[in-house]
């Protein structure tokens, strides 16, 4: 049986470090869903963003927009970038980071072009994965949470598209 001063010790152990313990546990629970189920909503993520980039380009059809500044998409294993070379000139490129949490999202939308050659100024987007209590991955943009993969796509779509008045 243990001596009463080495009770006392544990018991002090568990009662001042339980909650720095759960919060240690908590955090690795989440990093393994991120792990495991980040690279699936990336993907759907993707898919959306791809989708209605080819949704656009049949709704411009054959409009001078469209044909004076051409609409891409591309994804190269994890890597996605959209672009459009004008009538607005867009350029985003996002990268995720599981192990970090976050992607790093980079863009840059300027109406009609950019004013000089080498493009208009790269934006930082924050962007995080985060867990909520389902144990469910979602994507926290500009510190927005997105719970659907096709809910964050149109957020990206709307940011690079919508085109502000003079």
């Amino acid at each position: 049986m243990a001596e009463e001063w080495l009770k006392h010790l544990v018991h002090e152990v568990k009662e001042k470090d339980r909650a720095p313990a759960e919060a240690t546990a908590r955090f690795n629970h989440e990093q393994k869903i991120i792990e495991s189920d980040g690279p699936v909503l990336w993907r759907s993520f993707a898919d959306f963003l791809g989708k209605y980039v080819e949704e656009m380009r049949v709704d411009f059809s054959d409009d001078i927009t469209l044909r004076e500044g051409k609409l891409s998409f591309s994804q190269q294993s994890t890597q996605i970038s959209i672009g459009k070379a004008a009538f607005p000139c867009v350029a985003f490129a996002a990268t995720p980071n599981y192990q970090q949490r976050i992607a790093q999202i980079f863009y840059s939308s300027v109406n009609p072009r950019p004013p000089h050659p080498q493009g208009a100024p790269s934006i930082n987007m924050p962007c995080r994965f985060e867990v909520r209590q389902q144990d469910k991955v979602f994507l926290q943009l500009d510190g927005k949470p997105f719970h659907e993969a096709h809910e964050a796509a149109k957020y990206i779509i709307e940011k690079l598209f919508t085109i502000h008045p003079a």
